[in-house]
C-alpha cells in the first residue's frame, strides 16, 4: 500500500491549505503570462514558514521597513513586473537572505537530478520546505515548493508532491500536483511529471528554515 509524508507545516482547513503556524492560507496562483514562479514559490514557503501572510502581499501591504515582509516586497516590486525570463537560485537566495537574515536558514542543494531527489526527501522529513527547479523536455524550466513525498509498500520513495503555483490551488490535499521518481527513463529528461504530461529533469533546489 502506498504511503506519503508531508511536512508538518501545512494542513487542510475546509477547503484552503494553511500554514499549521498561524492557521492562515498559505497558496497563491502565478498570472499566466509571466515567468515568476521562483518569486511566487518563495511566496509559499515563507507563507508556509510563517514570515509572510495574504496581508502582505501587494496591494493591501502596509510598508512597516523595520519588517522582513517589507524589505522583501520591497525587492520583488523593483523586479519591475512581468518576470519574463525567470527568475535565478541566486537570486531567490539574495531576496531571503537580504530580506531575512538572522530569520531564515537558506541552504543551496549542491548537487544535480537523482541527488537533487535524495537532498529533497532528506529535508523534507525534517519538515523543511524545498524549492525544487526543473528543466522540461522541449524547453524551459520551472519552481515549485516540494512539500511532501510517496513510498511503495517498501518504503521506496516513488513521487515527489509539490505545490506548483503554475497550477489550480489544491482543496482535498495539501499538494496539487507530483513527480514520479521511482521509474527512471533513459535520455536527458528522465522523469515524468505526471500532472503536466511533460517529461522533467532535476535541476536545482533552495530549503528555508527556521532559525532557533
Amino acid at each position: 500500500m502506498e504511503s506519503y509524508h508531508v511536512i508538518s507545516g501545512l494542513k487542510i482547513k475546509g477547503t484552503e491549505i494553511v500554514s499549521v503556524l498561524n492557521d492562515k492560507p498559505i497558496f497563491v496562483y502565478q498570472g499566466s503570462a509571466d515567468g515568476a514562479c521562483g518569486p511566487y514559490s518563495l511566496f509559499i514557503t515563507l507563507m508556509i514558514l510563517g514570515k509572510i501572510s495574504y496581508d502582505n502581499l501587494p496591494p493591501n501591504h502596509k510598508e512597516d521597513n523595520r519588517t522582513g515582509a517589507t524589505k522583501f516586497f520591497k525587492k520583488i516590486k523593483n523586479m519591475k513586473g512581468l518576470v519574463v525570463d525567470g527568475t535565478t537560485l541566486r537570486k531567490l537566495k539574495k531576496l531571503v537572505v537580504d530580506s531575512f537574515p538572522s530569520k531564515l536558514k537558506v541552504e543551496e542543494c549542491p548537487y544535480k537530478n537523482a541527488d537533487i531527489i535524495t537532498y529533497v526527501i532528506e529535508k523534507l522529513k525534517q519538515d523543511i520546505p524545498t524549492i525544487t527547479g526543473i528543466l522540461y523536455q522541449g524547453g524551459g524550466g520551472h519552481w515549485m515548493v516540494s512539500v511532501g513525498y510517496c513510498c511503495d509498500e517498501n518504503k521506496k520513495p516513488t513521487k515527489l508532491l509539490f505545490l506548483d503555483p503554475g497550477s489550480k490551488e489544491p482543496t482535498i490535499a495539501p499538494w496539487n500536483t507530483y513527480i514520479e521518481i521511482a521509474k527512471k527513463k533513459k535520455g536527458d529528461y528522465p522523469y515524468h511529471w505526471n500532472t503536466n504530461g511533460y517529461n522533467i529533469s532535476f535541476d536545482e533546489a533552495l530549503s528555508l528554515s527556521i532559525i532557533k
